[in-house]
């Protein structure tokens, strides 16, 4: 269409009609993007604002072209709820940017605008004069919260702040001398925009804010959401980090729970084979030579030679006996140790005489050199079962008429405890095997153990925080150190009863 066609030249309604053809296009296009991919309250609330823009812009239209139904009472309340909704969306438009949630000042405003709304319904069916300056001053009040945002808005320096400010002024002006003007005429009306250059400013510069708005808006969406990306990659990281850490902590359980099974099960081996070979061998002989025993066919001097080793045969399985039994109680965990102070002389004395046969059969002399006044602190009848074993040792690798010494004496915080015999001696490599495979080694009698003995020693020694070590020289004899802690504070001479004391082991035990 060209201006000749138009009455007398005039292309106004051309403009007008093709400024309300963009302003429905970007509403519907608004509407439909905020109701499909941003549904987040700066959308709903543009989109609210644009939607009241586009009525009150339709309404324009139609009474600038003097369409009937823009006389109607329909059409006016549309018009005054359209400029009713521009009011809040703008408030609520604001509010996204200060708080993420609604706040009680801002929900009392959204009540205040219904109330509006009725108030415009009232006044537009009645056409009431007073009524609609009652929702035009209702109006200004949101128009008034809206340049206190603003303000606001501007103070933090917010790219669209000023630009809100200086368009918040220019409508409560223009709100102002409506009021003015229907104060001064008393009759009833609704204003247009009178002229086309105001109706091309006012929507360009409403549609310029909204753009500014939604193009910050989706920057800071874009780099938030690239934040809250690495943060979940930085957690990603962390949780896969910690949930490999426990998976390695599991496996090392596993590991060592593997490995504390296979340790009981070689128990359980062991333990059956001691009871099915071992002890039952011993049993036999015993058995066999009762029998000789009742027989009443031997002579005096095979008599008591028999009686003799029925003494020290009776006394081997009674020590293998009480052996097995600490041996099966620490691997089941049941075995207690309880310290308490120890006179370590009076403690040989009493190992010496229970060994007093055997030592006797093998013509071995054992001499009780320790320190009286050596005092460990050890459960006793622990330090009883490796002070026994090791003297049955030193007695099995001791050959007839040889030497068994007790010594004792106390260095810093240990009390150390040696026992020393002239008998064969070892190699090294022989120590290592006697320490790793116990029992292998037979006596100079031939005298055969469970090979539970050293091993016991080490275990109940760790049990009492102290240390094991062994040197032997061929030839030469042996030498065992067994180190205890002492006792720290002073007691009387004799200990009736046992102290609550805690004994820490040390991290390694040494042999």
């Amino acid at each position: 269409m060209s201006p000749s066609l138009l009455p007398d030249g005039n292309i106004e309604p051309l403009i007008r009609t093709f400024l309300l053809g963009i302003i429905w296009s970007l509403f519907l296009s608004l509407l439909a993007y905020s109701c499909l991919f941003k549904r987040d309250q700066v959308y709903r609330w543009s989109t609210a604002a644009v939607a009241g823009v586009t009525g009150s812009s339709t309404y324009s239209w139609l009474f600038h072209f003097h369409y009937p139904v823009a006389l109607t009472h329909g059409a006016s309340f549309a018009k005054l709820a359209c400029e009713v909704i521009v009011a809040v969306a703008m408030l609520g438009f604001m509010e996204v940017q200060f708080n993420r949630a609604w706040s009680r000042r801002f929900t009392s405003l959204l009540g205040f605008g219904g109330l509006l709304l009725l108030l415009a319904a009232v006044a537009a069916f009645q056409e009431s004069v007073y009524l609609l300056i009652a929702v035009k001053a209702g109006r200004l009040v949101l128009i008034g919260e809206l340049l206190r945002l603003c303000l606001r808005a501007t103070r933090q320096r917010k790219p669209d702040g000023l630009l809100l400010l200086m368009s918040a002024g220019l409508v409560l002006l223009g709100e102002l001398g409506f009021i003015a003007l229907l104060l001064r005429t008393g009759v009833y009306t609704i204003p247009n925009s009178p002229s086309l250059s105001s109706t091309v400013g006012s929507t360009g510069i409403f549609f310029a804010l909204i753009t500014i708005r939604l193009i910050r808006h989706s920057t800071q969406s874009k780099q938030e959401l690239a934040q809250r990306q690495a943060e979940l990659d930085a957690m990603i990281t962390e949780r896969a980090a910690m949930l490999a850490q426990q998976n390695a902590r599991l496996d090392e359980l596993v590991s060592q729970r593997t490995a504390e099974l296979n340790a009981a099960n070689q128990a359980k081996t062991r333990l059956f084979s001691i009871v099915s070979h071992d002890l039952r061998s011993p049993v036999i002989s015993l058995q066999n030579t009762l029998l000789l025993l009742q027989s009443k066919q031997l002579t005096r001097q095979e008599n008591e030679r028999l009686t003799q080793q029925l003494t020290l045969s009776t006394d081997r399985l009674y020590t293998n006996l009480d052996n097995l039994l600490a041996w099966s109680l620490s691997q089941l965990n049941e075995l207690r140790t309880l310290p308490q102070p120890i006179v370590v002389h009076d403690l040989a004395d009493d190992i010496l005489e229970m060994a007093e046969d055997m030592a006797r059969y093998k013509q071995i002399t054992c001499n009780n050199q320790i320190d009286d006044e050596l005092v460990v602190l050890a459960d006793e009848n622990q330090l009883r079962t490796v002070l026994r074993n090791l003297v049955d040792n030193a007695i099995k690798f001791t050959p007839t008429g040889g030497s068994i010494w007790l010594s004792g004496h106390s260095t810093h915080n240990w009390g150390t405890i040696l026992v020393d015999d002239n008998g064969l001696g070892l190699h090294p490599d022989q120590v290592a095997l006697l320490l790793k495979q116990p029992g292998l080694l037979p006596g100079t009698q031939g005298e055969k153990g469970m090979g539970l003995g050293l091993r016991l020693c080490q275990e109940l020694l760790t049990r009492n925080g102290g240390q094991l070590t062994i040197t032997s020289q061929p030839n030469k004899g042996t030498r065992v150190q067994v180190s205890l802690p002492l006792l720290t504070h002073s007691l009387p001479s004799r200990f009736p009863t046992r102290l609550p004391v805690t004994i820490t082991p040390p991290n390694k035990t040494t042999y």
